[in-house]
């Protein structure tokens, strides 16, 4: 397992390598999300976000997930930010995404073109942030 998460609600979450599930309380069972995660997909943590879960993946795309419909959709990071393994992602009161990663953190906006690395050369203390 990569990750598992509880929401504000007491629901768990879970993401392993491309899937993602949840635990039924009414079923006492776990519960697989249908998506079109390839296994080159690798997910990496679970932010939450309003009835959201967002998960960045290691090839350049991220997952939101509706937690009331239970329906994930699958969103490209800004061009550039290929072979970036993205950790953890956070969604600012501006509507900008910021994900840590292996290179540093990028600010972005999803269906916008570009993005703002910061690493080193910023003045953080390193490019990772896993």
């Amino acid at each position: 397992m990569i990750c598992c998460h509880v929401d504000e609600n007491k629901n768990t979450w879970f993401s392993s390598y491309y899937e993602i599930a949840y635990y039924d309380k009414q079923d006492n069972k776990l519960k697989l999300i249908e998506h079109n995660l390839s296994e080159e997909d690798v997910l990496f943590g679970m932010t939450e976000h309003l009835d959201r879960l967002i998960m960045p993946s290691m090839s350049g795309k991220f997952v939101i997930l509706n937690k009331n419909t239970k329906k994930a959709t699958i969103h490209l990071t800004p061009n550039g930010m290929k072979n970036v393994i993205g950790c953890k992602l956070l969604i600012g009161d501006d509507g900008f995404y910021w994900m840590s990663s292996n290179t540093g953190i990028y600010k972005f906006k999803p269906g916008q073109e570009g993005y703002r690395l910061f690493n080193k050369y910023d003045g953080v203390q390193s490019n990772e942030f896993i």
